[in-house]
């Protein structure tokens, strides 16, 4: 496998940005290795960023082992979570996004089950789940961008959709509700964050 070399960044968003670009082509590979010869890795805070968003093991302070799933997951979890900042930096949030296959799926589901479970009566927790397509083909561009954002509607079907992506939310009873993401839609939850579904395709549409 070809070592890929990352250039000199100070900060660790800057870093993950390198590493998403550096494994990007490697989308067919299950284990990406990455060689850090500049010491970036000595920095905590670096190490505690790339945990965040990659299941990754770091050898003596230089090469960085990913686990690597084409990054997409990773990509819009990022990008969810910097929106929620933006709309309140007071809230603690955490999205699941998985793939449409299994064991993904179905590991993303009994997470959510188990919280559920575990944190009932004791936090006021929402739940959302985000279903991405497991193939390597894109999604279509933004065919009106620009355009006004409107509310997505549920489909009103009690059983998830065949074809990703779709979003799943579930209501203070625990039933989950599915949306189909499509362009130009969002998804205001109880607690009053707006989920762009723009966001989530701008990652799978490149």
């Amino acid at each position: 496998m070809k070592v890929a070399v990352i250039g000199d960044e100070e900060s660790e968003v800057q870093v993950l940005e390198q590493i998403e670009e550096a494994v990007r082509e490697r989308q067919d590979q299950v284990v990406v290795k990455l060689q850090f010869p500049d010491g970036k890795l000595n920095s905590l805070n670096v190490r505690n960023a790339i945990h965040s968003y990659y299941k990754a093991e770091i050898i003596n302070y230089e090469l960085l082992i990913i686990q690597y799933d084409g990054g997409d997951k990773q990509r819009i979890h990022r990008k969810l979570t910097m929106s929620f900042k933006n709309q309140n930096g007071a809230w603690y949030t955490e999205s699941d996004v998985f793939y449409n296959r299994d064991p993904d799926h179905q590991n993303a589901l009994e997470k959510i089950d188990s919280l559920q479970n575990n944190l009932d009566g004791i936090l006021n927790v929402e739940y959302v789940g985000i279903a991405i397509p497991h193939t390597y083909n894109t999604f279509r561009l933004n065919p009106f961008p620009g355009a006004p954002s409107m509310p997505a509607i549920a489909t009103g079907q009690n059983r998830r959709p065949q074809i990703a992506p779709y979003l799943i939310h579930w209501d203070v009873t625990y039933t989950p509700h599915y949306y189909i993401i499509n362009w130009n839609l969002h998804l205001r939850l109880r607690c009053g964050a707006i989920i762009d579904f723009n966001i989530i395709l701008d990652v799978l549409s490149r």
